[in-house]
């Protein structure tokens, strides 16, 4: 579990100087991905490390603070998990920022997650992250091929 409020990836900002130009991300996204550095680091101590080809399922929940006006029959549906944040920050957001965050920390590199599994909910901030090394075929596995006819 990653004790952070989760943080959605904000749009690059650019920066021209000359005829070059810097491309960087805003300070709150900045800021976010150099703490979840920070926690994934002291987690990746704990984990096996996953070999640069692996492939690997993410299963990831957002939580996020309740707005405070949210009335008492709403509070108690979030309680129920029937009710959901259907606002923004997108789960795609929250996702992307989450990935590029911990690349080299958790993972080589955000290419290897071929499957993810992704939840936005309500709740005390936080992020639950659960990782699967997927095994990997190989040019012996013999596979049965059917044309359908």
């Amino acid at each position: 579990m990653f004790d952070i409020e989760p943080q959605q990836q904000e749009r690059p900002r650019f920066a021209k100087r000359g005829n070059y130009v810097r491309v960087y991300d805003p300070i709150k996204t900045a800021n976010y991905k150099k703490e979840l550095r920070l926690i994934g680091a002291k987690f990746a101590k704990d984990m096996l490390n996953f070999d640069e080809k692996a492939p690997i399922r993410l299963e990831v929940t957002f939580y996020r603070q309740e707005p405070k006006a949210m009335p008492k029959w709403q509070k108690r549906l979030v309680k129920a998990q029937r009710w959901f944040p259907v606002t923004k920050p997108d789960l795609s957001n929250y996702i992307k920022a989450f990935e590029d965050g911990l690349n080299g920390i958790l993972w080589h590199d955000d290419n290897q997650i071929v499957d993810i599994e992704a939840k936005k909910r309500y709740g005390v901030p936080r992020i639950e992250v659960e990782l699967i090394e997927l095994e990997q075929g190989s040019k012996d596995d013999r596979i049965k091929i059917h044309d359908g006819g």
